[in-house]
């Protein structure tokens, strides 16, 4: 049996005018292995939505009023200024195991009905070979898109934002120890890309390549690039309304001898759980 998410949720672009989506029922769609050829341009291999959550070609999510999950095969937009879209390939699960992927079950929905899945969910390890297709393609079509926006600074800034947002909000997470208060060196983002980081981060001459963002100011800036909710960490994730940890204060800067980008942080322990009104409540505490 195949389960298919409501049709009022479903978009496809099939016209040739990008603006022009059109709503269809995705069991009319064609049976192929291929990727559907949409009329978008704008590609992302990852993606950093403003709630926090991150898409990521290749990775398992579940779509509004699907009982399975599906395989992220492309993330993308018609326009800047529209909302963002995924394309998916559907999976046949046995418990928590994908055991198959149903390449003739291809879905496009606006992300606003998606929901990525944490990697205790579901174990991708029997179809890895179809994961990495996907993602290879997926890669291919960012690849492509890039190619053909490559004067457009707009579209290939927001690209390097969400892959330097979605590898922050990881190390972050990852960085936040139970007993530390900082982790044990920087964070290196890579090699420096002046064009672009320079404005994702107001890095300049004028303050020596090095921005730091505290709890007390400039986390609005930090929330575009990781989204929300991205400062704090629960010490027990199994606990509901267990204490957590806060970062105080990141820097962003450039390591001028290796000339990549990196950044450091240091954290702190609330103790309370975590609230709409957390960070007022962090802010007093360091007071």
């Amino acid at each position: 049996m195949h389960e298919a998410p409501p049709s009022r949720d479903l978009q496809a672009p099939q016209s040739t005018d990008p603006q022009v989506p059109q709503r269809i029922d995705p069991q009319a769609q064609p049976s192929t292995d291929r990727p559907t050829t949409l009329s978008s341009d704008f590609d992302f291999a990852m993606y950093v939505l403003s709630s926090g959550s991150v898409l990521k070609v290749g990775s398992l999510c579940f779509v509004d009023s699907c009982s399975s999950p599906f395989i992220m095969s492309r993330i993308f937009k018609s326009s800047l200024g529209s909302s963002v879209q995924v394309s998916g390939i559907r999976c046949l699960c046995d418990g928590g195991k994908v055991v198959s992927v149903l390449c003739n079950f291809h879905v496009t929905v606006d992300c606003s009905f998606v929901r990525p899945c944490n990697s205790s969910e579901f174990c991708l390890s029997s179809v890895s070979s179809e994961v990495s297709k996907y993602v290879f393609r997926g890669q291919t079509q960012v690849s492509l898109s890039q190619e053909r926006n490559f004067g457009n600074v707009l579209y290939l800034r927001e690209l390097r934002r969400h892959a330097l947002g979605a590898q922050m909000r990881q190390a972050v997470l990852n960085g936040i120890s139970v007993n530390a208060t900082r982790p044990a060196q920087p964070i290196s983002l890579g090699a420096f890309e002046p064009f672009h980081d320079m404005m994702i981060f107001n890095l300049s001459e004028t303050n020596s390549f090095k921005v730091p963002f505290s709890l007390v100011g400039g986390y609005n800036v930090l929330d575009g690039i990781m989204g929300k909710g991205w400062d704090v960490k629960p010490l027990r994730a199994d606990v509901v309304d267990c204490h957590f940890k806060f970062v105080t204060l990141l820097t962003v800067y450039l390591d001028k001898k290796h000339f990549t980008l990196k950044f450091s942080f240091s954290y702190s322990e609330a103790p309370f759980s975590v609230g709409p009104d957390y960070r007022d409540r962090c802010k007093a505490l360091l007071m």
